[in-house]
């Protein structure tokens, strides 16, 4: 009895220290797997050009917010001084977004773009800028705002955007086939050559704008399109604001006659292009990119990011404009399954509902490498990708005022 005792208590030893070493094994596994890590950055501003790197924002709430849009428990906000610069520490694996406020002044308000980022590893993340967009609100209410940010390493990122003069037969000229055919309005096929200009067939034979680094506002005396911030020796943001569509006159629209159309009943004014050119000064066997395909490390990529904002001086609507605020729109990068230097990015139709203008944003990547041999169509997107047909990239209709 007594031996059978002791083997039964043998036992038991040799259990509990098999028990004690995989617990010490799962211990082990645990520690190694958890870590925190730092973040730092500068709040600037979007559109200031005294500086070329992007001048700090003072003042700024900032918050870290996790992947449900709360903020973190545990993390107070961070308010900037004159140099712009917040950080966050301690922060866990996991999914983030960093996003901020500051106080009007007088009638300048601000809209902060959300900088989303992963913690997935062990190192601190340092040199993030996030931008902040001053707006009017006076002169800036339901306009439209497009950044474009890069990677820093990368030399520069030109924008532009393009649209019909005044005055020109933008949609006049239109023929009727057109109109009833599937590209009319959204898909309008490229001319040949630089600028992803529309056929002339679907433009009217209209010439164009080009607002970009060296033609910084368009025809308007009172500057309805204007490249805000041009940025040559940074990431960017390099800005561009509309600030009212363009005044085509009546006989140069085509009312949209189509009830399953969200748009019937407007007037389609024509449409505005927004493109990306890249722009490299290092020794480069090939040219530059804005990105490249998977693997092609060799070539320079400036991996640009474009956000689209719209800025209201009433945003609730009430008819008091005592509440400035703002839409992001979309979020917008390029796919990096093939090799493009210069890229449509976005095209804003412009409307009239008979009231307000309004705006609808289609997306539109497009590579421009070989346009000039280029023949519409939109399966190819081998050659030229697009987010068009894709399930999850929709058009987007700005906000317009109430009738």
């Amino acid at each position: 009895m007594k031996k059978i005792s002791k083997l039964v208590f043998l036992i038991a030893i040799v259990g509990l220290i098999f028990t004690l070493a995989g617990c010490e094994e799962w211990l082990l596994e645990v520690d190694t797997e958890y870590y925190t890590v730092d973040i730092s950055g500068r709040m600037i501003d979007a559109k200031d050009t005294t500086v070329s790197t992007g001048k700090g924002l003072d003042s700024v709430t900032v918050k870290l917010l996790d992947e449900s849009g709360e903020e973190v428990p545990g993390v107070d906000d961070y308010t900037t001084g004159s140099d712009g610069y917040f950080s966050f520490g301690g922060l866990e694996p996991g999914s983030y977004t960093i996003t901020g406020t500051k106080s009007e002044i007088g009638t300048t308000a601000y809209a902060f773009l959300p900088y989303e980022f992963e913690v997935a590893s062990t190192t601190n993340i340092s040199g993030i800028e996030i931008p902040g967009v001053p707006f009017d609100t006076e002169t800036d209410d339901y306009a439209i705002t497009i950044v474009v940010m890069w990677d820093d390493d990368f030399d520069d990122v030109d924008a532009h955007l393009t649209y019909p003069e005044s005055g020109s037969a933008v949609a006049s000229g239109l023929a009727s086939q057109y109109y009833s055919s599937e590209f009319f309005p959204y898909d309008i096929p490229y001319a040949a050559g630089d600028g992803f200009a529309p056929e002339s067939a679907f433009d009217g034979g209209a010439s164009r704008y080009n607002v970009y680094h060296a033609n910084k506002t368009g025809q308007e005396a009172d500057a309805n399109v204007v490249l805000d911030r041009d940025d040559i020796d940074g990431s960017g943001p390099e800005t561009i604001t509309i600030r009212e569509a363009i005044d085509w006159t009546d006989t140069d629209t085509i009312t949209i006659d189509d009830a399953d159309d969200p748009n019937d009943g407007s007037e389609w004014r024509g449409v505005m292009q927004y493109y990306l050119d890249a722009w490299y000064s290092g020794s480069l066997s090939e040219d530059p990119y804005l990105v490249t395909a998977q693997g092609e490390t060799e070539k320079a990529a400036a991996n640009p990011k474009v956000w689209v904002l719209q800025t209201f001086a009433d945003y609730d609507g009430d008819g008091t404009a005592d509440d400035p605020g703002y839409d992001i729109m979309g979020i917008y990068d390029l796919p990096s399954y093939t090799n493009i230097d210069q890229a449509s990015i976005l095209r804003i139709h412009a409307f009239h509902d008979g009231a307000y203008p309004y705006f609808v944003i289609y997306p539109d990547i497009h590579n421009a490498i070989e346009q000039g041999d280029y023949e519409y169509d939109p399966s190819d997107t081998d050659t030229y990708p697009s987010f068009r047909g894709v399930e999850d990239v929709k058009p987007v209709t700005s906000r317009r005022r109430a009738r």
